[in-house]
């Protein structure tokens, strides 16, 4: 067995002081040059890591470094020309150069400066007050309280202080608040501040109100607290008169500003616009105002520079205005050329009730070949349209469109599983049935055939919008909602970037608005096919309701059961009347529906009866005294002349009769043949459902 090597234990404890090279500490930089010196003559020494204070500086150094080297005289000749803000930020660029500015001896740079503004000069410096700080407050942007990292925007001009938003909830005491001492308070400035999130209320500055604090609390007696408050409001008086003066002057400095800003703008805009009308966009120009697009309200100068960037994004724009324009003048003279069609067919199909819309008969032929045809200057007559469509071709077109639409509804029914020829007829049966119903995507009430082909919605509303977005990067920044400052920053951080355009512009023709009729004109019946769906609700309700009334439900048709207009009594409402009279609700067949859909919507209809068919002579006249009786304060619905397109009162319908149609009557019955009810009116009408 071999034993370990002996070592000296004063050796190995002089190699354990030897510190080691640390892994995060950076290597030391070489030198240029290194003087060797042989083992002998040197001691031995650890080779320590050398920490670079080099690195440890961000940002770009240097700039200045040589500028304390100039002779002094020459720098203070050099500062005796420039503006206070300039002189300002001199004196914070290094040590020396703000040990040399704020020199008590050079305070004549501070005057030079002021001397040296352009503008209206402001309030000299109040006494007591730092040159540096007045300036600041002036003209620089620095918070007084945390330096240069934040944006001053709040201005304490009682105390002549500029603040920051982070830094005012802090420095600032409410006035009047709760732990404030009103005897301390009139001491200090006091301003009127509603910025940077802050209660819109009177402030003050804390230190102040903390520094009148300590010295009231350290006077002995009562007169030395008088004498204290008098000198601070003789101080606060001084301040109050330099305050007021410089925030006249700054806010008359701020309306020169943007007077100055909005001409520089004018300029601008009025240059782009000379530009554009020069590239042959002068009449899309008076389409649409370039005024409020960032780029073109930057507070900048026209450069050809600048122009060349934006050049390519505006005239897309005007691209974009110039196919609006004339998607809006092929819009005009197609609106022109329907609406005269369907004026021709109200007044020539008035006593027709049920027609398709105006929109089905223009996509067809030889109507859609003449609107489209014609230039868009010239006008479409009434006279040229009545010989164009006959009451034979609207009535051929009104029979074709009915069949299409019934074979949806029965496709809807599931009652039709083939689709019959051209040829063939159609069973219109079990659309007629009164325990047949549907809706639409909008209303809630139930709609009976044929009012479901009449119904407004299905003829007014559209089930999609049109396709009418753009692409937003067609215009790039144009619409980026990005202010004047921004839009300036990003020209001067790209000046050297060229823009990509990726523009596909659509050409707008006559077939593309035609195509599109729903946007500008109204959408036709029933519109992508998917805006009815059977109301199934309503359908188990009506069963019962005709098995109520001792018809059959696979036969009773809705017109059947309007003729005998019958009178049910709710049994279920009628079981539920606490009061000794018991009163009970009678209505006609399609409130009763109504009545179930509203009411009783929770109760599943069953074999139990729900209703009961007045069928004793008193009872059912019991029930038209209380219409006849109630009728006066319900409200009618309109009726229809057949003899125009109007619609009137069922008060005002002799009126209406005779004084537009000069027909005088004496006998309702006379009068009922000039008039009827829209098919197109809601279940919910009078009568109503009354008590007896």
């Amino acid at each position: 067995m071999s034993r370990p090597i002996r070592q000296s234990s004063r050796l190995s404890a002089k190699r354990n002081l030897v510190p080691t090279v640390p892994i995060t500490v950076p290597p030391a930089r070489q030198n240029k040059r290194q003087k060797t010196v042989t083992q002998a003559s040197a001691p031995a020494k650890p080779s320590v890591p050398r920490v670079d204070d080099f690195r440890k500086v961000k940002g770009r150094r240097g700039k200045l470094r040589l500028m304390t080297e100039i002779p002094v005289d020459t720098l203070l000749e050099v500062f005796s020309h420039v503006e206070p803000l300039d002189l300002l930020h001199l004196s914070w660029a290094t040590k020396d150069l703000h040990a040399l500015i704020n020199a008590s001896r050079n305070s004549f740079l501070w005057t030079r400066a002021y001397e040296n503004l352009q503008i209206r000069r402001p309030p000299a410096c109040p006494p007591g007050k730092n040159i540096a700080h007045y300036t600041n407050l002036l003209f620089g942007r620095a918070c007084q309280y945390c330096g240069t990292n934040q944006v001053g925007k709040v201005i304490h001009w009682a105390a002549l202080v500029r603040l920051c938003s982070r830094c005012a909830p802090d420095k600032l005491l409410h006035a009047w608040g709760p732990d404030i001492d009103q005897q301390i308070a009139p001491l200090c400035p006091s301003q009127w501040i509603s910025k940077s999130g802050l209660p819109r209320t009177c402030y003050v500055i804390k230190s102040d109100y903390e520094r009148h604090k300590q010295k009231l609390a350290q006077c002995k007696d009562e007169a030395q607290k008088v004498e204290y408050k008098a000198k601070a409001h003789a101080d606060k008086q001084a301040t109050h008169t330099a305050s007021q003066l410089c925030d006249q002057w700054y806010r008359s400095q701020e309306i020169n500003r943007l007077s100055t800003a909005e001409i520089i703008r004018r300029k601008r805009r009025d240059a782009i616009i000379a530009k554009l009308q020069d590239a042959g966009y002068a009449e899309e120009l008076r389409y649409g105002s370039i005024n409020f697009l960032p780029i073109v309200r930057v507070p900048a100068e026209l450069t050809e520079k600048a122009w060349d960037k934006m050049k390519d994004e505006l005239i897309d724009l005007m691209e974009y205005k110039r196919q609006e324009m004339r998607k809006a003048n092929i819009t005009h003279a197609l609106q022109l050329r329907v609406n005269t069609l369907d004026r021709v067919i109200q007044s020539t199909m008035a006593d027709h009730f049920i027609l398709p819309h105006t929109s089905y008969i223009a996509t067809r032929e030889p109507f859609q070949a003449l609107f489209k045809a014609l230039p868009l200057e010239e006008r479409v007559t009434e006279e040229q349209m009545r010989a164009l469509a006959t009451p034979e071709m609207i009535l051929q077109m009104t029979e074709t469109w009915r069949r299409e639409a019934d074979i949806l509804l029965l496709g809807l029914l599931s009652k039709l599983p083939v689709l019959p020829n051209a040829e063939e007829a159609i069973d219109r049966t079990p659309l007629e049935l009164a325990t047949t119903f549907f809706k639409c995507n909008w209303c809630t009430e139930p709609i009976s055939y044929p009012r479901i082909l009449m119904h407004r919605c299905l003829r007014h509303r559209r089930s999609k919008e049109p396709d009418e977005e753009e692409d937003d990067d067609d215009r790039g920044s144009l619409d980026s909602g990005a202010d004047g400052e921004e839009v300036e920053a990003m020209e001067a951080e790209n000046d050297n970037e060229q823009p990509t355009r990726n523009t596909v512009r659509t050409e707008v023709t006559m077939d593309s608005v035609w195509n599109n009729m729903s946007s500008w004109f109204r959408s036709g019946w029933n519109e992508g096919n998917d805006q009815i769906f059977v109301d199934e609700e309503a359908t188990n309700f009506a069963k019962k309701i005709v098995e109520a009334c001792g018809e059959d439900p696979n036969t009773t048709t809705f017109t059947r059961m309007e003729e005998l207009n019958p009178r049910l009594e709710c049994v279920r409402c009628s079981a539920k009347s606490k009061t000794k009279t018991r009163n009970r609700p009678v209505m006609n067949w399609t409130t009763a529906l109504l009545h179930d859909i509203e009411i009783h919507y929770e109760d599943t209809p069953s074999t139990s009866p729900g209703w009961k068919l007045l069928t004793d002579a008193t009872d059912i006249s019991a029930a038209a005294q209380a219409e006849s009786k109630m009728g006066k304060k319900w409200r009618w619905s309109t009726r229809k002349c057949n003899r125009c397109p109007c619609f009137v009162m069922e008060s005002s319908l002799n009126a209406h009769l005779r004084q537009s149609h000069n027909l005088n009557f004496g006998e309702d019955e006379d009068m009922k043949l000039h008039y009827h009810l829209p098919l197109d009116t809601t279940l919910k009408r009078a009568p109503y459902s009354v008590r007896i």
